[in-house]
């Protein structure tokens, strides 16, 4: 994918990496959002392990001030 990609594929791309994540969206999804889904997917199969620590930690700090 490059910056200059036409606007349908960057909507193509975007839904795939979602479905691919389980995650929803109720807009369409723009670039930053495609090469953040992008980096997700690309950290969770190369460490997994790492990944469910991050989400953990991300979870817990959420949740600290309630």
């Amino acid at each position: 994918m490059t910056l200059e990609e036409p606007p349908e594929r960057t909507l193509t791309y975007g839904e795939a990496l979602r479905e691919e994540l389980d995650l929803g969206g109720t807009e369409p999804p723009d670039r930053s959002e495609v090469l953040r889904l992008a980096l997700r997917l690309g950290l969770r199969e190369a460490a997994p392990d790492n990944m469910e620590t991050a989400q953990k930690a991300k979870q817990d700090h959420a949740t600290r001030g309630l």
